[in-house]
């Protein structure tokens, strides 16, 4: 049930957040700043977790803390769409944004680490797959609520809609904070389990690249690393593109969205029994090449229906 907490917290917490910067009018590279910044920090305070964790040798107490951390950065959070829309708004967001993106990071080497000693081998394949499962119905689920509260905030009248929407933000991120909290009592129920090192797992950064021709596993983590660079250079501007230039509602950048996401709840299975049949290597490549497309597709047209087709892909 951590999980499910987790997606609740995502779908109406961080999937939530361009919405929210678009609402007080943030300016293009606002999104850039606040989503791209995180996205630069995040691995390397997966390294600096990492060796916390190395140093003092709890998993289930250093999840619990930082996850104690990420709940207090949604206090603010639920204050702020009622207040004036400035350079302290901005501030605030921000700082929040940070906070929570920072908390997360930390936490996640941790989490990681507890999780595999606590599921067996023989069982983690099964137990991670009905985990993203799980999680991704429920974040469907969380999407498509917030959907139809932006479409009822957005069917009042000009003079009352502002503050419609500033109360679907608030409860949005009140909702992701008792998520968190929910989850946070979930993972404190948990055994924890003594502190395993592997003398194999302690390698310098230059050890590691100079292993790049004879590592298949060094290749695919320049290959993911390359990627997701590629993927975090043009995330952050397709809600300021879709909501300024486009004029779409908050509501249907939501179900665009949550149409990307159910593509990959369908989809999961046929390329899980694709990669099974063909090799994981042939899955990455046709992957990588359909997903590449997207942002081309994007450029052809601004129809809303069209874009629902791509997402889809």
């Amino acid at each position: 049930t951590s999980g499910l907490g987790w997606a609740v917290m995502f779908g109406a917490g961080e999937s939530v957040f361009a919405l929210f910067a678009a609402s007080i009018q943030a300016p293009d590279y606002f999104f850039g700043l606040l989503f791209g910044v995180p996205c630069l920090a995040g691995p390397l305070l997966q390294v600096w977790g990492a060796n916390t964790l190395d140093r003092v040798r709890q998993y289930r107490s250093l999840v619990l803390y930082w996850v104690a951390a990420q709940i207090l950065c949604f206090i603010p959070l639920v204050a702020l769409p009622f207040l004036e829309t400035g350079l302290l708004a901005y501030v605030i967001f921000s700082v929040a944004v940070l906070c929570y993106h920072m908390t997360g990071n930390f936490a996640l080497p941790s989490w990681t680490a507890w999780i595999g000693i606590l599921v067996p081998t023989e069982r983690r394949a099964n137990y991670f797959a009905r985990f993203t499962r799980n999680t991704n119905i429920c974040l469907l689920i969380v999407k498509l609520l917030i959907c139809v509260a932006l479409f009822w905030a957005n069917q009042h009248s000009v003079e009352t809609c502002g503050w419609y929407l500033a109360l679907v933000f608030s409860l949005a991120f009140a909702v992701a904070g008792i998520a968190r909290y929910c989850s946070f009592w979930d993972l404190k129920r948990m055994s924890d389990v003594p502190y395993e090192h592997a003398p194999d797992a302690s390698f310098t950064f230059w050890q590691f690249i100079r292993r790049i021709r004879e590592s298949n596993f060094v290749r695919y983590v320049f290959y993911i690393g390359l990627f997701h660079f590629g993927i975090f250079l043009v995330v952050p501007f397709f809600v300021p593109y879709a909501l300024y230039q486009l004029h779409f509602a908050q509501w249907q950048w939501v179900v665009l969205e949550s149409t990307a996401l159910l593509a990959l709840i369908f989809s999961v299975l046929y390329w899980g029994r694709f990669s099974a049949r063909f090799g994981n290597k042939k899955t990455l490549k046709y992957t990588t090449c359909i997903l590449t497309l997207i942002p081309f597709l994007w450029l052809c047209s601004g129809n809303f229906y069209y874009l629902i087709i791509v997402n889809y892909i």
